[in-house]
């Protein structure tokens, strides 16, 4: 406890001697302080203007190639030869009377009947 006193007391008296030193300082010295302080400030400014002026730049940049690009991709149409399953087709092949060979070989007489369109 007697630490923590003395070490208070110790810093009460270094701010009254500070105190003391700050109302001591020259009048020159004062305002050459006041300048330096001010064109720090002035400097620190122009920093931020640049940074707010430049930093957000970007992001209505990044946002606009985004838009445009999703305009392109799908602006272009995909495979227009979509398969459809219906499965009624499936049905008619059962059903009917024809030869299940006729329709394992379907992808042959589809070919063959571009082929030859009058052949047949």
């Amino acid at each position: 406890m007697k630490n923590q006193d003395s070490e208070t007391s110790f810093l009460k008296k270094v701010k009254h001697s500070l105190d003391q030193g700050e109302e001591n300082i020259p009048a020159e010295t004062l305002s050459r302080l006041n300048r330096i302080r001010q064109e720090a400030l002035k400097i620190k400014k122009k920093e931020i203007a640049w940074a707010v002026k430049w930093i957000p730049m970007p992001y209505p940049a990044l946002a606009t190639a985004t838009v445009v690009l999703l305009a392109v991709l799908l602006s272009f149409p995909g495979d227009q030869k979509q398969a459809t399953f219906n499965p009624l087709d499936d049905l008619e092949i059962l059903a009917s009377n024809n030869k299940i060979e006729f329709y394992e070989e379907l992808d042959f007489y589809a070919w063959l009947a571009e082929e030859e369109p009058n052949a047949g």
